[in-house]
Formats: structure tokens, C-alpha cells, sequence
């Protein structure tokens, strides 16, 4: 599911944005949209939006928008009769000159940006993913391997804890009950690395499912 983008109006024709957040009813994927007038150009409300549209500005106010805007580093489009007088080439700033398809354009551009920016955004929540999956993958590969180092202990401290409960003499029911704590705990860390043991074979099998399915279905294509 994508994401509802948030796509930022300045324009002193309210009509001209009127027809913009109209046409865009069309998309598959229709952002919401923050409207602003012309006169508050200097004063953004945050950078909670993906694109900015300056439409039916003068040349002032254009400039001070695209000073406002500079720091936030989100796509710009400016609706024009000309370059404004203080511009320069940004690689965040598309300038489109006055056309009978005006809106047409500047919304079908807009719609190509945001699905751009989406999937940016999807490929860096996968990288994440991917990087907290190796994290977790590396951990448990370790907990496998010293299970067998941590298991050998748990026997020493259950073997152990169970010779001095057989024999309590000269133990006070205090240290008698610590005792059978530490038994206890011993007891429940071994099942812990058990589940551990058994969930590695459960994985293995699983993969090995896996692989047999994608061979199979290899196959088939191939035949």
C-alpha cells in the first residue's frame, strides 16, 4: 500500500490550485494537500510535505518561496510565466512555463516525483530491514554455537546444585531455598537453550522445503 503523500500549494490564484488538487482526483494515488496564500510564502509551517507547488505568484513572491523552501531540500515546482529574476539552477526546482496543459502537466509530473520518492523510501526501509535481519541473524548464529559451551555449564551447576540438596546437613532453610533457586534457574535456562536447538532443526527444515519448492517449480518452467 503506498503511502499518502502531503503535496504543498502556494499560489495567489485560488482558482489556478483549485483546478490542480482537482485534476489530481483523477490518479490512482491522491495526495492530501496543504494550501497556502501567496502572502504567507516567508513563513512555511514545517517540512511535512514530498513536493511544493508555487502557482500564481509574482516574481517576488516566488523568490521569497524558493528561499523559504531552500533549506527543506523537497522537489519545487514553479508555475511561470518566466524564471523568476533571483533564480538559480536547483536540481530541486522544475520550472514549467505557461501552457494550455498546464495542470496536466505539472500534475502528472508531480504524480511521477511522489511515486519516486515513495519508492526511495520503500528501499530504505527495506535496507533497514534487511540490515536489522542480518543483525539478528548474526546473534542467533552465535547463540548457536555456545550452546553446547553453555549447556556443559547448566550440567556442572545442575549436578552440582542436585549433590548439595541431596545432602543438606548443616544448611540453614535459607541457603537450602537459594539452593533450590539456583537449581531451578539452571533448569530453565537448559530448556531455553533446547528451544533454541529445536528451532534450528525447524529452520533448517523449513529451508530445505523452500529449496525443493523452487527447484520443483524450476523444473517446471523449464519443461
Amino acid at each position: 500500500m503506498v503511502e499518502q503523500a502531503t503535496v504543498l500549494i502556494i499560489s495567489g490564484d485560488a482558482e489556478l490550485a483549485r483546478r490542480i488538487t482537482a485534476r489530481w482526483q483523477a490518479e490512482r494515488h491522491v495526495p492530501a494537500f496543504t494550501l497556502m496564500g501567496g502572502d504567507l510564502c516567508a513563513s512555511l509551517p514545517d517540512d511535512s510535505f514530498e513536493l511544493a507547488i508555487l502557482a500564481g505568484l509574482p516574481p517576488s513572491a516566488i523568490d521569497a518561496a524558493l528561499l523559504a523552501l531552500e533549506s527543506v531540500g523537497k522537489s519545487v515546482f514553479v508555475l511561470t510565466e518566466t524564471a523568476p529574476h533571483n533564480f538559480v539552477k536547483n536540481s530541486q526546482v522544475t520550472l514549467l512555463p505557461r501552457a494550455a496543459d498546464w495542470t496536466e502537466t505539472c500534475v502528472l509530473l508531480g504524480a511521477a516525483v511522489l511515486r519516486r520518492q515513495d519508492a526511495i523510501r520503500r528501499a530504505e526501509r527495506a535496507e533497514q530491514s534487511a540490515v536489522a535481519a542480518e543483525h539478528q541473524a548474526t546473534l542467533g548464529r552465535y547463540m548457536l554455537e555456545v550452546r553446547h559451551t553453555l549447556n556443559n555449564a547448566l550440567t556442572s551447576v545442575l549436578g552440582n546444585s542436585e549433590l548439595l540438596l541431596l545432602d543438606p546437613a548443616g544448611m540453614t532453610p535459607g541457603q537450602l531455598t537459594q539452593l533450590e533457586t539456583i537449581r531451578t534457574m539452571a533448569v530453565r535456562v537448559h530448556e531455553i537453550l533446547a528451544r533454541f536447538s529445536s528451532l534450528d532443526v525447524e529452520m533448517r527444515f523449513i529451508g530445505q522445503q523452500k529449496q525443493h519448492v523452487e527447484s520443483r517449480s524450476r523444473a517446471a518452467v523449464a519443461d
